[in-house]
């Protein structure tokens, strides 16, 4: 025998189900990005790619349509796809980024988890040695930082790049940081400490230009 909450309880099921048919009768389902590309557009659109070249690849998503935007296209990380139905404005968005491709590295997203990659150049006097990375979204000291907290960073020279001296025996300090900015000080070995087995002053700042490859982790 039913009672009052019982009732409730069906009436609650019965508005429920109604609401996710209604969600599910508004996204549209595509198998490919090539397929999203051509989709009819109209506003508050939503469509669920299910991969980027085939179906259960990976590199699906949710994404909506910005009649807006006229932001550069990203096939790289599939973040913002151009229409090839509705041009030149309007872009496909992605509703849950995985990772971005910022102005000096690559900024990854595991949940609320972030990681960067990023790169900066070594410079000359006064500062000699010293890179100095911006976790920012325009790459600037000015920028909106990309981290609320940072739990680790590294840093370490692209020796592939860097001349002989500067990639021997070079290491790497942390001279200073915040959550836009973090500078590391690069270092090499005096050639004459290493042939008269000094002890005195053994290294000394890398000269500019050489790439130093950052790690950051944090939220």
């Amino acid at each position: 025998m039913f009672i009052a909450a019982d009732l409730i309880a069906l009436a609650l099921a019965s508005q429920l189900d109604s609401q996710v048919a209604g969600l599910a009768s508004k996204v549209t389902r595509v198998e490919t990005i090539a397929l999203l590309q051509a989709l009819p557009t109209y506003d508050k659109a939503v469509a669920f790619v299910t991969g980027k070249i085939a179906m259960g690849d990976g590199l699906g998503g949710f994404y909506y349509w910005d009649s807006a935007s006229v932001a550069t296209e990203d096939m790289t990380f599939l973040n913002t796809i151009a229409s090839t139905v509705t041009t030149p404005t309007g872009r496909w968005i992605r509703l849950f980024q995985r990772a971005r491709q910022m102005s000096n590295g690559i900024l990854v997203y595991n949940g609320s988890v972030k990681t960067f990659l990023g790169t900066a150049n070594t410079v000359g006097i006064p500062n000699a040695g010293d890179a100095t990375l911006y976790l920012t979204d325009d790459g600037t000291a000015n920028g909106n930082a990309l981290f609320s907290q940072i739990y680790y960073h590294s840093a370490r020279a692209n020796q592939a790049s860097a001349d002989a001296a500067n990639a021997i025996q070079s290491y790497f300090k942390s001279l200073s940081g915040n959550l836009k900015t973090l500078v590391y000080g690069n270092y090499k070995p005096n050639v004459l400490t290493l042939i008269l087995n000094l002890i005195y002053n053994p290294y000394s700042a890398v000269g500019s230009g050489v790439p130093v490859q950052f790690v950051v982790h944090g939220i």
